[in-house]
Formats: structure tokens, C-alpha cells, sequence
């Protein structure tokens, strides 16, 4: 009952051959690898495309999981630990994660949330997609948390993820918490470490 909307062709292909239910737009713009760094203009527009899919998924009355490439997930489904009273479900990208995230203001992960279906996501991503058209140098991760904090959508339940389940790269590869307490992680970002090819070595 799980569709991925893919943002390029290779990675349709990829999730169509291991029996995902897949779906691509031809008409989606794709980066040559000399323009895959996450601050050259190509890296920002297809930022700001999968936040339009997003809106346009929610928007038809389904949940999303928004998700980087460099995000592992085990077999067994995360969905059934986010919780139902929540709008927004996000993931901490700080050193310590916070019991909440007001407590973390700018080190929410723009690139891995739950979202669910209803206008106040909806809203929320409409506002920080007119903030990075206002400010197209800013890093869409600094524009999701400087909306996140400003608090611009009333009403906006938000969860944070359970850092021994969506342990952020430095809490898995650095300190190693979740392995040295025998958790088992459900997803795990590889983040805190920059380079394609530095992300395949850790991988």
C-alpha cells in the first residue's frame, strides 16, 4: 500500500526492479554530476520540486514520508511508530536530540519527515517554499527550520522521531550510541558527512 514518487529515473528503476510500486514524471528535471552539490541552483530547484510533489501528495488526502537518498531503511516498516496525533514527524540533526523540537531550533532534518494529509502540512510547506523564493541562497534545510521555528501555521502538531530509531549519522557513525545500547534502528541517515563518494565508503 506504499507508492515512492522517485525524483530520477535511475533511482525509478532501481525501486521498480526490487518490487516497489514506483512512479516517475519523465518531465522531471535531472542533474548532471558536476551539478550535484548541494549548493549549486540545479541541487535548490529539485529541493524545491519534491516539496511541490509533497504538497500535491497531501493535498490528495494521503501521508508522506519525505526521504533523502542517504537514508538506509530495515525491513521493518517505521510507519507504525509515528504517532497518530501528530501533523508533522521529524528527525533531529543535532549532536544531543531533544525531547522536542523547539528545544533544537534549526537542526530539524528538511530532507526526512512524516507529514499527514491535511491542510496545516499543506500550509507549512507553502510557507517555506514563498521563504526560499525570498531567499533563494539560503540552504533548504535553513528555510524549513526558520518556519518551523517562526511557528507560521497555528495549530501545527509536531512529533520528534525516537533518536534510537532514526539515529541521525553522527549518533550511529560517530558515537556509535545505538549499537553500544543493542537498538535496532528502523531508519538511519547518513548524514554528517559531506561527498557522494565519502557516503558510498561509510555505506
Amino acid at each position: 500500500s506504499t507508492l515512492v514518487v522517485a525524483l530520477d529515473p535511475s533511482a525509478h528503476e532501481l525501486l521498480a526492479a526490487r518490487g516497489f510500486h514506483s512512479f516517475f514524471d519523465e518531465r522531471m528535471p535531472t542533474m548532471a554530476a558536476a551539478a550535484a552539490q548541494h549548493t549549486s541552483a540545479a541541487f535548490m530547484d529539485i529541493m524545491k520540486l519534491r516539496l511541490l510533489y509533497l504538497a500535491e501528495v497531501l493535498q490528495r488526502g494521503y501521508h508522506a514520508l519525505l526521504t533523502d537518498a542517504d537514508a538506509v531503511f530495515a525491513p521493518t516498516s517505521p510507519f507504525a511508530v509515528f504517532p497518530t496525533g501528530a501533523h508533522l514527524v521529524v528527525a533531529c540533526d543535532s549532536t544531543v536530540v531533544p525531547a522536542n523540537w523547539r528545544q533544537a531550533p534549526g537542526m530539524v532534518m528538511a530532507g526526512f519527515f512524516y507529514a499527514r494529509a491535511g491542510p496545516r502540512p499543506i500550509i507549512l510547506l507553502k510557507e517555506v517554499l514563498d521563504y526560499q523564493l525570498r531567499h533563494p541562497e539560503q540552504h533548504d534545510q535553513q528555510s524549513f527550520n526558520q518556519i518551523l521555528s517562526e511557528l507560521l501555521v497555528a495549530d501545527l502538531s509536531v512529533s520528534v522521531m525516537h533518536p534510537r530509531l532514526f539515529p541521525n549519522g553522527f549518533q550511529y557513525f560517530v558515537k556509535r550510541t545505538v549499537q553500544r545500547e543493542g537498538g535496532e534502528p528502523l531508519v538511519v541517515q547518513n548524514n554528517w558527512m559531506m561527498g557522494a563518494d565519502n557516503k558510498r565508503h561509510r555505506f
